[in-house]
């Protein structure tokens, strides 16, 4: 047996690297995690995160490195610390916490907290920009994403309303869009932008078609608070100054009489 036939016999009996397990990849990581609703897998590949930091820093690499870094959770001590940094929310007792993401880099810091019923899902996102930059330019660029991403979710948009609200002290215009998921399943999401703790945020809600009630979802989005809210000072609003009254005749007559007997001689 020559040398050229040993080679070639020893690389038979060798499976290649896409025949051998040890090279095989982790079909694990490829697969969407178990106990994940529909809705917050649409979440988290939105892509919200990557477009802001990509204003940013001039670059969606940002958004990469994030994952990379492995910053996500899914503790649900750890995803109600992370919403409680980006907002105060009364949520009912059946929202779970599901998800959350954290991480800074380069002073760019993002923030996700997702929290689960059923098929019913409320995630809480905030955005804080390196020293110096426009915090407005930053809500601008989270609404544009926003309206973006509506268009690539999973949902087939048939119809968007827009309705006047107030999140965190101000008010704001949330985008409520009516579409089908998967399945052809009708769906509801709702999303709305708003000054967070730590930067600029933005609420969204999804619900299927048969346990949506607007009434109840704009009053639990209403109670979004930061302890930031603006008071009436902030807004213009210049409190009235106190103006005295003026007096009724009984007390004219009363002033009268206390003055005469002042002015009366005494015996």
């Amino acid at each position: 047996m020559n040398d050229d036939n040993w080679y070639q016999d020893s690389a038979d009996d060798e499976p290649s690297y896409r025949e051998d397990p040890r090279y095989a990849s982790d079909d694990r990581s490829l697969q969407p995690k178990t106990g994940m609703s529909t809705g917050v897998k649409v979440l988290i590949g939105c892509g919200v995160i990557g477009g802001v930091m990509a204003l940013v820093c001039c670059g969606g690499f940002m958004y990469l490195g994030m994952q990379v870094a492995n910053m996500a959770t899914e503790d649900p001590v750890e995803v109600r610390n992370i919403s409680d940094e980006i907002a105060d929310i009364e949520l009912p007792d059946e929202f779970v916490p599901k998800f959350g993401m954290q991480g800074e880099m380069f002073g760019v810091g993002g923030q996700m907290a997702a929290y689960e019923d059923g098929e019913k899902v409320l995630m809480l996102m905030q955005m804080k920009g390196p020293a110096g930059f426009d915090a407005e330019q930053m809500r601008q660029e989270f609404q544009r994403q926003l309206n973006q991403q509506g268009r690539n979710t999973d949902i087939n948009i048939e119809s968007t309303e827009q309705k006047e609200i107030t999140l965190a002290g101000e008010e704001t215009t949330i985008q409520i869009i009516k579409g089908t998921g998967e399945g052809g399943k009708e769906m509801r999401q709702v999303q709305g932008v708003f000054k967070g703790r730590d930067g600029a945020a933005f609420v969204m809600y999804i619900s299927p078609e048969e346990d949506w009630d607007e009434e109840l979802v704009i009053q639990l989005l209403e109670t979004i608070s930061t302890g930031n809210e603006p008071t009436d000072v902030d807004k213009g609003d210049t409190p009235e100054a106190d103006t005295p009254s003026a007096p009724t005749p009984d007390a004219e007559v009363e002033e009268t009489d206390a003055a005469n007997a002042d002015e009366s001689p005494t015996e």
